[in-house]
């Protein structure tokens, strides 16, 4: 038997808000309902799938030959209502914000698919620590924390540990992208920048994940009809309401700052 031994990843963990409430109501339609929540997780892998090849080719060019195309996919354990993706760290700063990168854009990704596709809504963390996984078992720090950042987020928001963003600002690595005009950017403008996803400080001071950053005007639009079909029919449920009124505050931030006023959401 090989021996089982933790290595340092970044890990997402991930939940689907409402679905214990979802069974709990006296006309729920669990067989619709599990059609949704299969449709949704095939949106998973193929947000994996969509971000994968330019990552690879990014990731040899800064991180070395060395670096497989199986180390940079994440890997995925889903249960029930919960998804965890993780991808193992390399040995240089470079790499590893590649690769976290290529992490926070893929859990962004899967944010937006599941709301604007399906109308579900995900709490998360992502976090980094010692962790390990295998078919059966997954097990390490990085784990808790990721877990512990999904409790905290209370909105539909992925939450980010700031000691990551802390840790790649302290850096301060130049990197030269050809793609970009031969613009040297540093490391936390350009980590989530290039591939359209950014992280954004919330009011109560937790970074998040800006999955609605780089969308086009048809996706937020999407996303704004998407959002009203479910604040409509809750607009008397406290406990539901006051999520879909953070999305909805989200959302408008982004569409103003885009230029995108008549995709805001009136709150009245």
């Amino acid at each position: 038997m090989n021996e089982s031994k933790q290595t340092m990843c970044f890990v997402g963990y991930i939940d689907l808000l409402g679905y214990k409430a979802y069974f709990e109501r006296p006309e729920a339609n669990t067989e619709e309902f599990l059609t949704t929540i299969e449709k949704a997780i095939e949106s998973v892998y193929t947000a994996i799938d969509d971000n994968a090849h330019t990552d690879f080719f990014l990731l040899r060019r800064y991180g070395g030959d060395s670096i497989t195309p199986i180390e940079c996919k994440p890997k995925i354990r889903i249960f029930s209502d919960n998804i965890l993706l993780s991808i193992e760290c390399q040995n240089n700063d470079i790499a590893n914000a590649l690769i976290l990168m290529q992490l926070a854009r893929i859990l962004g990704d899967i944010q937006n698919r599941f709301i604007s596709e399906h109308g579900l809504y995900l709490r998360g963390g992502l976090a980094k620590g010692m962790f390990y996984i295998n078919e059966q078992l997954v097990f390490g720090e990085a784990l808790l924390k990721s877990i512990e950042l999904e409790h905290s987020a209370v909105t539909p928001r992925i939450i980010i540990e700031s000691e990551l963003i802390e840790y790649f600002l302290e850096k301060s690595i130049i990197i030269k992208e050809e793609t970009l005009e031969n613009t040297h950017l540093e490391v936390e403008d350009w980590l989530f920048y290039y591939l359209g996803l950014t992280y954004k400080m919330d009011e109560d001071g937790l970074y998040f994940l800006n999955y609605l950053s780089g969308l086009h005007y048809e996706h937020l639009s999407t996303h704004r009809d998407m959002l009203l079909n479910n604040i409509t029919p809750n607009m008397h449920n406290i406990n539901v309401i006051c999520k879909y009124l953070w999305v909805m505050k989200y959302h408008n931030d982004v569409c103003c700052a885009r230029g995108f006023e008549e995709l805001m959401i009136s709150s009245r």
